[in-house]
């Protein structure tokens, strides 16, 4: 797998609030396919982290957090990423 990451961050130094809008193009590189991305975040185990809209080629999918992982299912057709 090979990523690049691009984040758009907003600070609120009055309210202490911190607005991240990432967006990460991954390619899958390992020669095999791939069902699922899993991101950890510490910010998800502080509880302070809401997820918003997630996007996977373009599509929404339906991303979830447990503890500190965010599971991001790839949602193509197939459920599928192929190499």
């Amino acid at each position: 797998m090979t990523a690049q990451y691009d984040v758009s961050l907003s600070l609120n130094f009055g309210t202490q609030a911190c607005n991240a809008q990432p967006t990460i193009d991954v390619r899958n590189d390992s020669g095999g396919p791939i069902d699922r991305l899993e991101l950890s975040t510490y910010a998800a185990r502080l509880g302070g982290m809401k997820l918003g809209a997630v996007t996977s080629a373009g599509k929404p999918v339906a991303a979830r957090v447990h503890d500190q992982t965010i599971h991001v299912p790839l949602g193509d057709h197939s459920g599928w990423c192929h190499p």
